[in-house]
């Protein structure tokens, strides 16, 4: 039966797979909800990319790699104020760092220390594995 048809009636009462029914406005929010952080993601990738920056980012976790310690602090407060400002979102500071990126972990992975640099499972998630 097709979403928005009547259904059969649910646990709760509400008839299920019609837009009134709990689910059905569960899963809107978490639409919406997605929409909203990819929209917001869209955005400031547009914005890193303007800027020249080179950066990873998967949903909302995100790195930008900078030459230097100077240009790190200045590129996170640019980009912390386009973040609270443009976007409205709030930024944790807990989480957000200027930092080398062998001091680091993101996604479970790290960056060696030495002439070649190489990518490698983060110290707290190889004991995870």
């Amino acid at each position: 039966m097709p979403f928005g048809e009547e259904g059969a009636k649910g646990a709760c009462g509400a008839q299920e797979n019609t837009f009134s029914s709990p689910v059905w406005k569960e899963l809107r929010k978490e639409v919406h909800f997605r929409h909203c952080c990819r929209t917001s993601c869209d955005e400031l990738d547009r914005e890193l990319e303007r800027r020249g920056h080179r950066y990873l980012r998967y949903a909302d976790d995100c790195n930008i790699y900078v030459r230097s310690q100077r240009a790190g602090r200045r590129v996170m407060e640019g980009i912390t104020r386009f973040i609270t400002h443009q976007l409205k979102l709030k930024v944790n500071e807990m989480k957000s760092a200027v930092a080398r990126p062998q001091e680091r972990e993101f996604l479970g992975f790290s960056f060696s220390v030495g002439p070649e640099v190489k990518r490698i499972i983060a110290a707290e998630s190889s004991g995870a594995v």
